[in-house]
């Protein structure tokens, strides 16, 4: 760690701007997930590498062609190195929707649909993988996880289960093929946020320090 965080700051003093940026690839590396593939990670920042350090994590889904960006955001280098390491065990793929949800909580995009079929007790199982879904049915009234729909041949698609062709505006909305930016699954921390209240506190107390200096 240490002699990464050196190599990042040799390399900021050299270009000798107030910009900096370190990326690496994560394509086929070691950093990665049974459910998303990592693309890349960059770390940029204005500044030393204790200020506010940015990190942007590029994933694909399955056979999608759309490439996911998170964003966030902390204060120190370390603390961006550390979250990009986690990142594959921090977070789960949403089987429904495919957003990216924290391990451990729900997918805020799936809530609604998830207590509207608890409300009507209507258990609809996946015709792929037989766990409880949500969200996704096809006109032949049959339920799938979009997460195991994206792992099918996009062309010339039919339902797993009974052979009925699936319409081209259906499948365009479960490959994403009609949508070109990465809003959706997008995460950025506006410019007062820090990833936990510690941040936050240890730098009102730098704040404190250098006006009593």
């Amino acid at each position: 760690m240490l002699e990464l965080i050196r190599l990042i700051e040799k390399n900021i003093q050299k270009k000798k701007v107030s910009e900096w940026s370190y990326e690496v690839n994560l394509r086929d590396s070691c950093i990665q997930s049974d459910n998303y593939s990592l693309l890349s990670a960059k770390i940029y920042g204005e500044g030393s590498i204790r200020d506010l350090i940015k990190v942007k994590v590029e994933f694909f889904v399955s056979n999608s062609q759309k490439i996911n960006t998170r964003i966030k955001k902390f204060r120190g280098v370390e603390k961006a190195i550390i979250y990009i390491w986690d990142f594959p065990e921090s977070y789960k793929l949403c089987m429904n929707c495919c957003s990216l949800v924290r391990k451990g909580k729900d997918c805020e995009e799936c809530l609604f649909y998830k207590s509207y079929m608890d409300y009507k007790k209507k258990k609809e199982l996946c015709g792929i993988c037989q766990e409880e879904s949500y969200r996704t049915i096809l006109t032949c009234k049959h339920h799938f996880h979009k997460s195991c729909l994206l792992k099918m041949d996009p062309e010339d698609l039919k339902c797993p289960l009974c052979r009925h062709p699936v319409e081209e505006e259906t499948i365009c909305s479960i490959f994403d093929e009609d949508v070109d930016s990465d809003q959706e699954n997008q995460e950025i921390f506006s410019e007062d946020e820090y990833d936990d209240e510690d941040d936050k506190k240890q730098d009102e107390d730098d704040k404190k320090q250098e006006n009593q200096e």
